[in-house]
């Protein structure tokens, strides 16, 4: 799905949407104790810090595989912290749309863009919308 500011995009079918976020969650978060292989983003110390529809691609098996990593961040164990801001400001958390980043949670940040990545799956447009970034910011900070 290519969705930006002030598009709107022919949503999925709510049951495809819902597999799909099952999928991205299963890649980014959930770590199945019975499994030994471990390809979750989060167990492998990594936060993507730029998850949005755009960064998720669909093979030919209907595979869900979430790409760009270039922005991601590597964290420990103990402290998943981010050092800095990046990533696409319509996916951003309320934390992130703050001053300093002394306190923000990767891993939430995470969940946070995947939620927004849902909505936009389900409606076709993103639940905060404003071109100007500061506006933006302000929007998901204080809009429900």
């Amino acid at each position: 799905m290519d969705i930006g500011l002030d598009s709107k995009v022919k949503p999925y079918p709510a049951e495809q949407a819902r597999n799909l976020f099952r999928d991205l969650l299963l890649g980014i978060e959930y770590r199945i104790p019975q499994v030994t292989k471990v390809n979750e983003v989060h167990a492998q110390g990594i936060v993507h810090r730029d998850i949005k529809p755009d960064n998720l691609l669909l093979n030919a098996e209907d595979v869900l595989k979430i790409v760009d990593f270039g922005v991601s961040e590597m964290f420990t164990k103990d402290d998943d912290r981010l050092k800095s801001s990046n990533g696409s400001p319509a996916f951003a958390s309320p934390e992130l749309s703050q001053a300093g980043l002394s306190n923000v949670s990767g891993k939430a940040a995470d969940i946070w863009a995947m939620g927004v990545t849902l909505y936009a799956l389900i409606y076709g447009v993103l639940p905060f919308n404003n071109h100007n970034v500061l506006e933006l910011y302000e929007n998901i900070r204080e809009h429900e």
